[in-house]
């Protein structure tokens, strides 16, 4: 029997014993031995690991507003040794990052500028973009069209720039804190209308969750600032 001051499944001297599945007064108790100790402590630092580095690569590092060659080169340096999944840049940087990347980490270009520019301008900024390296293209929308109701405007632009990029990839950006909640669900469903692969969205977990129900499978994106946070926002459906 175990006694009543000792810790069950664990021994006096400390080492680590596993649990019985019968908890039943005088179940034996079986110790591991020091081989199956440390091959047990190896597990879980494999097992910690896994986890670190699967959660590493659903991020996608930010390298848009660097302004020099040797921030950017350190910046792509970081984002393969996170094993990040990709790095978003904008226009002029998509050449010079996908020269500094791995194969296997994606480039995403940010265009559109303020939003505001003509869908032409749009449309050849992504063509020049996907033919520069970039796997996939961020679109900044126009705001105007979207908060004065001239949505079908925003929905040609998409269109448009959908075309344009081929079978790169297209996100939409919906996380201008100017678009309240009742132009956010619609702006999503147009997106995935367009043909969009997703949206980019605050990093809050409830515009996560609310673009994750509206976009039915959409890959979802959120700016992310510490392990915290990101926890949170997979949790609330970040891709």
């Amino acid at each position: 029997d175990i006694p009543s001051d000792e810790p069950q499944g664990e021994p006096s001297g400390g080492e680590p014993a596993e649990n019985p599945p019968d908890r039943s007064p005088g179940a034996p108790v079986r110790v591991l031995s020091a081989a199956e100790e440390a091959e047990y402590r190896e597990f879980l630092r494999i097992k910690r690991e896994s986890e670190i580095a699967l959660t590493l690569r659903r991020l996608v590092v930010d390298v848009s507003g660097i302004s020099d060659r040797a921030s950017l080169r350190a910046a792509c340096g970081a984002a393969s040794r996170l094993f990040a999944a990709g790095v978003l840049a904008s226009p002029v940087q998509v050449s010079s990052v996908r020269r500094q990347l791995p194969r296997e980490i994606f480039v995403a270009a940010l265009i559109g500028g303020t939003g505001e520019s003509l869908p032409s301008v749009k449309r050849c900024e992504a063509k020049r973009a996907v033919r520069q390296g970039a796997d996939a293209v961020v679109l900044l929308p126009s705001m105007f069209s979207l908060l004065s109701g001239e949505g079908q405007n925003a929905k040609r632009e998409w269109r448009l720039v959908r075309r344009a990029v081929k079978r790169a990839r297209m996100l939409v950006a919906l996380d201008d804190r100017r678009l309240e909640r009742e132009a956010f669900a619609p702006a999503v469903r147009a997106a995935k209308a367009c043909g969009a692969d997703g949206v980019l969205v605050r990093g809050e977990p409830e515009w996560v969750r609310a673009a994750a129900e509206e976009g039915e499978g959409l890959l979802v994106e959120a700016g992310v600032e510490n392990a915290e946070q990101l926890r949170l926002l997979l949790s609330a459906g970040a891709v």
